[in-house]
This record gives structure tokens, C-alpha cells and sequence, in this order.
């Protein structure tokens, strides 16, 4: 899968496919000169590229894993000789405001947002038909009293934009332990 993968969407400069070797290659260069604490999202759900970690909020040892350790620290949890990953599994990163004004809350870096649908209201309009048929342009029961007016649930279990699914990696070392 993941031949077929490299061979369909990389290409070289002149716009010929790169065969599998040819990306491995260029892979294994970037990665290499990528520095430690650096995210990609990665579309391959097989096995994860040497150096790299699912960000998975797993706990690592602050020795086996001292580079990484000393960019993110306790940012994601842990302490004393062990602190964890970040866990970005089903979620969407966004970059920091930074001073922006997109991001109202103004968050700090690695800061968890829970869910939200900014405020909004609908206007409906149309008769009212009441329980023997009649009808009515007028709002509520019994002609022009107001009435609250409810609309029916519609959509599914979360609000989202358009997604592709991929992992996001974080480059945990310079090299392979031995």
C-alpha cells in the first residue's frame, strides 16, 4: 500500500512519478534534518517512519527520550520521570493566534478548545395550523399572542469541515536507539 501510495502522489521535478527507493530516500533526508519536536500529518496507518511517534498522549521515559523531553517538557502531562506525548487522534490542529484576532479565546500554545457551534438563532415564519385545520398568518395559538416556535434537530453527531484521515507523527529522535 504504501508503494502504491509514494508512487501515485510524489513526483519529481519534472512531474515523472519518483519510484518507491527515490522517496524513501528523499524521506529519510528530510526526516533526518527535521528538527526534534516537529509534526506531520502522515497518511499511512501501517508503520510509523523511524525517529517518529504516534501522537498519541503515550508517557515516554525522560532518558530514553531526552531530546524530545527537553522541547515539550510536561506541556502534555507527566512529571518526574516520565511526561507524555500529545494526543491529537479525531481532533484538528489550528494555529496559534499569535495576535491575530481569529481566535477569540486567545488561547496559549497547546491549549485544548472543547467543541462549539457559534452562536446563531432561526426565524420561522409561515401559518400556523391549528389541531381542527385552520389556518392562520398569524404567530401562535389563539391569533396573535406570541408563541415560541421550535425547528427539528438536522445534521449529524458533530459539526466539522471537510477532513481526510492521517496520523500526526512527532519526530522523537536524531536516530534509531540500538
Amino acid at each position: 500500500m504504501a508503494n502504491t501510495f509514494v508512487q501515485q502522489t510524489f513526483r519529481n521535478v519534472k512531474g515523472s512519478p519518483l519510484t518507491y527507493n527515490e522517496a524513501d530516500a528523499n524521506f529519510r533526508a528530510l526526516q533526518y534534518n527535521m528538527p526534534i519536536g516537529a509534526l506531520i500529518s502522515y497518511p499511512e496507518l501501517g508503520t510509523v517512519p523511524d525517529t517518529w511517534l504516534i501522537c498519541n498522549g503515550a508517557s515516554l521515559d525522560t532518558t530514553d527520550y531526552s531530546e524530545l523531553f527537553t522541547v515539550i517538557q510536561y506541556t502534555f502531562g507527566g512529571s518526574g520521570a516520565s511526561f507524555s506525548l500529545p494526543d491529537y487522534r479525531g481532533t484538528f490542529l489550528r494555529a496559534a493566534d499569535e495576535g491575530a484576532g481569529i481566535d477569540p479565546d486567545a488561547r496559549t500554545l497547546a491549549a485544548v478548545q472543547a467543541h462549539s457551534l457559534a452562536s446563531h438563532g432561526h426565524k420561522v415564519q409561515g401559518d400556523y395550523v391549528d389541531q381542527y385545520g385552520n389556518s392562520t398568518s398569524k404567530r401562535g395559538y389563539g391569533g396573535d399572542k406570541d408563541r415560541d416556535w421550535d425547528t427539528d434537530n438536522a445534521g449529524g453527531s458533530e459539526t466539522r469541515p471537510v477532513n481526510y484521515i492521517a496520523r500526526y507523527l512527532i519526530k522523537a529522535l536524531t536516530v534509531m536507539p540500538v
